[in-house]
């Protein structure tokens, strides 16, 4: 069946025909490409699709007939590198493992890869199995997520935060009387939801957020604030992501703000912005809205059905409940405590408070400079 699936998105993947464009930049699959793209000239910057979207045909042979190659997936993207002539090679997909190992056939060339979501235990564990992974430079959230990745990558490790909150410009205009709650999902795609070698029940996964809602919405009620839901899909899923919360919550005056596919990335940090309090669970987004000194209340309650894989803070000596954060929402009075606590807090107070620990999970460098200067440092020495 795999095989078959394979065969299949080859046929329909779109063709180039010339040899890949010779370039300083190539671009890793097209994670952060976009953003990239605005920031330096187009002839110097290209990218190579390893999702198979994309297959150069040209590569194709050459791997063939002209290496004398195996015809692998890996061989093909080995030598699309090689025929760009590239200086630097660059990846926002970091948790693709195979990118490390590219440095002990180019080791001339430059490969630097930027953090773009949460890593749990199981990926360093991946990582671990493997041997001889290299890089020049891995940008990450924080020290911690530097210091697990020097353990098991021979590279040089720089804080740089998350480069697609970087981008957002944080408004500091006077906030909206509402709270923003994260979705992160729903059961009704699936009964079950694989990751890696654990497979979790999507039902009680997503229990624990229905029991936080709805908490959350009669505080609301009881404070005369409004409560927007920022839904994580679009079109027929985001329908369906819908209609489970409007069937499981018991209060019907609540925003639901639905995403459409044309819509911009920007929406969600913009909104949160704007609001007195962004509630999130095992969401990035809740660490990424921290480093905005935006009050953030996180509910980190998928540790149990996850079996420990969705801990947000699983890399950090935290205990379970602070100012802002619990290990759990089953408790009713721990939820509004919370709740309250933030919503009364002075902006002086609670930047004041937050802010060192903000800085720890991850920091906020408006327009990337610490990557771009980087980037930028090592084209001039080519």
């Amino acid at each position: 069946m795999r095989m078959f699936k394979k065969i299949f998105k080859f046929i329909n993947a779109k063709k180039s025909y010339l040899p890949p464009k010779k370039t300083k930049i190539l671009f890793f699959d097209n994670i952060f490409f976009k953003e990239f793209s605005k920031f330096f000239d187009s002839r110097i910057i290209s990218k190579i699709d390893i999702r198979v979207n994309e297959l150069n045909v040209y590569v194709i042979i050459y791997t063939f007939f002209f290496k004398l190659e195996k015809l692998t997936f890996h061989n093909y993207l080995k030598n699309y590198i090689s025929l760009t002539q590239c200086k630097i090679v660059i990846t926002g997909n970091d948790n693709y493992i195979f990118f490390y190992s590219l440095k002990n056939f180019f080791p001339e060339k430059k490969f630097i890869s930027i953090q773009n979501g949460f890593r749990n235990f199981t990926f360093f564990q991946k990582l671990k199995k493997q041997k001889n992974l290299k890089a020049d430079y891995i940008f990450a959230f924080n020290k911690s997520f530097c210091d697990l990745f020097r353990k098991f990558v021979s590279t040089k490790t720089i804080v740089s935060g998350s480069f697609r909150n970087n981008t957002i410009k944080i408004n500091k205009k006077k906030k909206m009387k509402s709270f923003l709650f994260i979705s992160n999902g729903n059961p009704a795609a699936s009964p079950s939801m694989l990751h890696g070698r654990f497979k979790f029940n999507v039902k009680k996964f997503f229990s624990s957020d229905l029991k936080l809602l709805n908490y959350t919405q009669e505080y609301c009620e009881r404070n005369k604030i409004i409560l927007k839901i920022f839904l994580k899909f679009y079109g027929e899923k985001g329908n369906r992501e819908l209609n489970y919360f409007k069937e499981n919550i018991r209060n019907r005056n609540i925003k639901f703000l639905i995403k459409t596919k044309s819509k911009d990335v920007s929406d969600i940090y913009q909104l949160a912005d704007k609001n007195l309090l962004t509630i999130s669970t095992h969401s990035t987004f809740g660490l990424e809205n921290l480093s905005r000194l935006n009050r953030t209340a996180i509910f980190n309650n998928k540790i149990k059905p996850s079996y420990n894989v969705m801990n947000l803070f699983w890399n950090y000596k935290l205990p379970k409940n602070g100012d802002f954060w619990s290990d759990d929402n089953f408790n009713k009075k721990k939820v509004n405590s919370i709740l309250n606590n933030l919503k009364n807090m002075r902006s002086v107070s609670w930047e004041r408070k937050v802010k060192s620990l903000a800085n720890r999970f991850m920091i906020y460098d408006y327009q990337n400079k610490i990557i771009f200067n980087k980037i930028n440092e090592l084209l001039k020495k080519e």
